[in-house]
């Protein structure tokens, strides 16, 4: 296939608050998309445009289609927008928390010309630790505490962070959703149901990768988690077609139950990184921690109230 008659790529970023980490990642993706015809960059701001985010696009505004948006209007919406302005055959979705290597997009390219079928590629995360990790970051990345696809029965639920999907299908779907009444996060998850239903040709490619931060704080970690569970559980709920059987909810237990059998595997798993004792019990603490909160998410998924009849999905 000559380079005029591969598809196109367009790379769709979405950032918040995180200039140094936009360029940063502008930093590993930006030679990748000049080194081919047919790829380009597009950066949505949502709402947090200064001038720090200015000096970044003094560096790379050449290869950089910016849109900063104001006031901000949220994940879901922010990368339909970047989404809009691509006109190439494949959109291609990574975070401005993570680093692609040096070949990530002629590795996907070479997917796409190796199985010319597939509609969706789904790229998998690898840790990427501080300079100086923390002992947390190091829970994180034994515990595999970032995010992640995985196969599930009947589908396929990919992240956001390392995705290639068909154009004409990303819009023939309606693109990302969000819901007035629904979970704030969770978008990935109702895109990859949606992507499932159809008749599409998906793969998950794990040697397909980018590099994705740990070692944020725990509060943080086990707020992010209880989002995970909680839209996991409502969007199984209320985000599904008529007549598909809702989701089972999380198993009668109490959290005491629960952490110690969450403690008792984590410290059987932590044996194998951990050097010492008092090192293993913390780890599995930790990690119990953070599992736990995605339990009590799903039960409090479980737990709400429908929808308002009168609210319409958002796009």
């Amino acid at each position: 296939m000559t380079p005029a008659a591969r598809p196109s790529l367009a790379l769709c970023i979405n950032t918040r608050n995180r200039p140094d980490g936009l360029a940063r990642l502008l930093e590993s993706v930006a030679p990748q998309a000049a080194a081919q015809p047919g790829r380009r960059i597009i950066v949505v701001n949502d709402g947090s445009h200064d001038a720090r985010y200015a000096e970044v696009l003094r560096r790379h505004g050449a290869m950089v289609d910016y849109h900063p948006l104001s006031p901000r209007v949220g994940i879901p919406a922010a990368r339909n927008i970047a989404a809009s302005h691509a006109e190439a055959d494949f959109l291609v979705f990574i975070d401005d928390d993570c680093v692609a290597p040096a070949f990530w997009l002629d590795w996907l390219m070479a997917l796409i010309e190796t199985e010319p079928e597939l509609d969706v590629i789904a790229g998998v995360t690898r840790p990427l630790l501080p300079e100086t990790p923390g002992f947390f970051a190091r829970v994180q990345q034994a515990f595999g505490l970032y995010p992640n696809p995985e196969k599930r029965l009947g589908g396929l639920r990919f992240v956001t962070a390392n995705l290639a999907i068909r154009r004409s299908l990303f819009t023939a779907l309606g693109g990302f959703r969000s819901y007035p009444d629904g979970p704030a996060s969770g978008s990935d998850t109702d895109l990859s149901d949606r992507v499932c239903r159809t008749a599409c040709a998906r793969r998950l490619d794990p040697d397909w990768y980018v590099f994705h931060d740990v070692g944020e704080a725990v509060p943080a970690c086990m707020a992010r988690y209880w989002r995970y569970g909680y839209a996991d559980m409502w969007l199984g709920r209320f985000a599904r077609p008529a007549g598909e059987s809702a989701p089972a909810g999380p198993a009668a237990s109490s959290r005491i139950g629960d952490m110690r059998r969450l403690l008792k595997a984590n410290r059987n798993r932590a044996r194998s990184v951990f050097p010492t004792g008092a090192q293993r019990l913390c780890a599995a603490l930790l990690a119990s921690l953070i599992q736990l909160a995605y339990l009590e998410g799903r039960r409090a998924g479980a737990r709400a109230k429908p929808p308002a009849p009168s609210a319409k999905t958002a796009r």
